[in-house]
């Protein structure tokens, strides 16, 4: 007989032969593994016939004891044993494996595993582990069999793993299966790092950054179950020029103990990155002298940058300023002789301006000839006589000092000489006779704006007085015109002793530039800016065209209008157009709004504070009653809330933001 489960199978069958049939029988049954009736105990007699069920009960002898009246009770034995054969595993049998799929997790796995047994076409019977089977697994890797029967404690690894029935007790060694699959593990890519560098020409990423790929198992960031890392990876923007470019981690290999239990959701991860404008590596500017020649001229300047990339060329574009507001690509001209500060302002694709001054001197011209003035004075003349000075060319700008000196007097004529506005005044010495024809120069120097000094020699020569030969009709008319002399000789002139038809040179002449280190600038979108303030507005709601962004109030709430008539505005939500305005740091949404309050942007991951009135807030601030620290450091994330960590001065701040309380430790 073979194994049919539960129901078993009786032992014997009993039939009588040769007793009456008014003899009452009754029969007792037993099983034992012995022939000999007498090592049978008498209290094991079974009015009804047992069954046997298992394999186990195999190898008994069956003893049937008859007991009747009148006789002495019989036992009889069977000459064979019981036997219950083996079941063989048949299509009958059922393996359920729940579930059928599990994911590497580094530590072994075991499903579910249920095994029923078809009996009379129902599902019955489930069999026990250990007492109808044991069972195996075999990896199947690649579609083939290892052949490896593995142990329970070693189901870990990714890979097919088959399960195989091993008969016991009731059951012989044939088999049935089914398998189940454990996954890779899958691990997601996050860029941590500083994702901003300076433009090189390349699409390349300078170890400079720092970037760096965090393997996950989840997308909140858990850790491998093994030290799995980033064997090989390939960084590149999407575009060289600056501005916000996608970053591109690529060609991504993994590497580490039990890496073969591991898939990455993508070879590649993208990013948000800044290339930020590059200075000039040098800038260099001169300008040739010009002389004055009465007409406006543009000084030759000599204007280059160097890029410090040997990959890209300096081809910028040269812009000047007389005020370093006001930009034009024409060269300024100039015509008064002096020096002047012209502004000259490199620009080029992905680099920042760069702003220099250089001096042009336009230099005087040579003075013009000027006939030498003769005077003559009776050698008895005494006292001081002014002498109206020839006028000056028209174009010779700001007239400067004037002065007089005597670089000869043989005869002792002059005793000073000077100038008075545009006078000259002599004061004569009393001589004798014999010193008629005697001669004194004197050279007037005059300084002007656009040429060399003027000289005006002057030769004063002693004449014989009138009187010598008609002395009584003539000294009252010499005594007349000495008066009239001293009076009228400066006729020419209207000057009353004011000097206020002239120009001062302590005034005219002096120019005031702005200091280059602050300088303010211009360009074709923002208008006015500098490098300490940013963007410089006008008047606010103003929409005239003065050369300067201005704020702009609506039913919405405020924006920013640049000189060009645009805004700034992010390019998708979630992140901000960040613009520095008159020295505070302002965030626009993408409808071109400026934000205020709470706002956290997902380029630079971390939590902002707006103030409505300054912008953007650092370090401590007080918001509805708490204490929060925002990065007051221009490294790249200034304005970042604290949170979680010690602040630079030793205070502690929660995951939310907020100061504990606590003194510094």
């Amino acid at each position: 007989m073979t194994y049919n489960g539960s129901t078993g199978y009786k032992v014997a069958t009993v039939i009588a032969k040769d007793i009456p049939s008014d003899v009452k029988v009754t029969y007792e049954y037993q099983v034992a593994r012995t022939t000999n009736t007498d090592e049978l105990p008498d209290d094991q007699w079974k009015q009804t016939c047992p069954t046997i069920a298992n394999v186990a009960e195999s190898g008994q002898h069956v003893f049937v004891r008859v007991i009747t009246d009148n006789y002495a009770p019989k036992v009889f034995a069977s000459s064979e044993t019981t036997e219950i054969k083996k079941r063989t595993f048949s299509s009958g049998v059922t393996v359920t494996i729940e579930p059928d799929v599990l994911i590497y997790n580094g530590e072994p796995q075991m499903p579910k595993i249920k095994v029923l047994e078809n009996w009379d076409g129902a599902l019955k019977n489930e069999l026990k582990e250990n007492v109808d089977y044991t069972i195996s697994f075999l990896e199947k890797k690649f579609s083939e069999r290892t052949g490896l029967i593995i142990k329970d404690s070693e189901i870990k690894d990714a890979g097919t793993y088959e399960v195989h029935l091993l008969g016991t007790g009731n059951y012989d060694n044939s088999t049935n299966g089914a398998t189940f699959t454990i996954q890779k593990s899958t691990l997601f890519l996050m860029i941590n790092g500083n994702v901003t560098k300076v433009y090189d020409g390349t699409v390349g990423v300078t170890d400079a950054q720092n970037l760096v790929i965090q393997l996950a198992t989840t997308k909140e960031g858990r850790n491998p179950f093994d030290k799995i890392y980033v064997d090989h990876v390939e960084w590149e923007y999407n575009y060289a020029d600056a501005g916000k470019r996608v970053l591109t981690a690529h060609d991504i290999k993994i590497a580490g103990p039990n890496v073969e239990n591991y898939q990455l959701e993508s070879t590649s991860v993208s990013y948000y990155g800044w290339i930020e404008k590059r200075d000039f590596a040098s800038m260099t500017v001169s300008a040739a002298p010009l002389t004055y020649n009465g007409t406006e001229q543009q000084p030759k300047i000599n204007a280059s940058v160097e890029t410090g990339l040997e990959n890209v060329s300096p081809d910028a574009t040269f812009t000047y300023s007389k005020d370093g507001v006001n930009y034009q690509s024409e060269i300024p001209g100039f015509t008064e002789a002096g020096t002047y500060l012209v502004y000259v302002k490199a620009s080029m694709a992905n680099f920042n301006d760069e702003t220099k001054t250089v001096a042009v001197t336009v230099q005087k011209a040579a003075a013009p000839t000027v006939s030498a003035m003769s005077e003559s004075y009776s050698y008895k003349e005494t006292g001081e006589r002014q002498v109206a000075l020839p006028g000056f060319p028209e174009d010779c700008g700001t007239i400067g000092s004037i002065t007089a000196q005597i670089i000869s007097d043989e005869g002792q004529i002059l005793d000073s000489a000077a100038v008075d506005g545009m006078n000259l005044v002599l004061r004569l010495k009393g001589s004798s006779k014999n010193m008629v024809g005697k001669t004194a120069q004197v050279v007037v120097k005059v300084e002007t704006k656009n040429y060399e000094d003027i000289q005006i020699p002057v030769i004063v020569t002693l004449t014989a007085d009138s009187s010598d030969s008609n002395s009584n009709n003539n000294s009252g008319n010499n005594s007349g015109n000495n008066g009239s002399n001293n009076g009228n000789s400066n006729g020419s002139s209207s000057s009353d002793g004011d000097s206020s038809d002239y120009d001062d040179p302590n005034e005219s002449s002096v120019k005031v530039t702005p200091d280059p280190s602050n300088k303010v600038t211009k360009d074709s979108q923002k208008g006015y800016r500098n490098v300490e303030q940013g963007v410089i507005t006008g008047a606010s709601n103003q929409t005239v065209n003065d050369g300067y962004s201005h704020w702009m109030k609506d039913a919405k709430g405020w924006w920013l209008r640049f000189s060009d008539g645009t805004w700034p505005m992010a390019d998708h939500t979630g992140a901000y157009h960040w613009e520095k305005i008159n020295g505070r740091w302002w965030a626009f949404d993408e409808t071109g709004y400026a934000k205020t309050g709470w706002l956290r942007d997902e380029d630079y991951g971390g939590w902002f504070y707006m103030d409505l009135e300054r912008g953007m807030q650092t370090g401590w601030v007080l918001l509805d009653g708490a204490w929060y620290y925002f990065n007051p450091i221009s490294d790249g994330k200034r304005g970042i809330m604290y949170a979680g960590q010690r602040t630079p001065d030793g205070y502690y701040v929660e995951k939310n933001g907020v100061w504990d309380g606590r003194n510094k430790q």
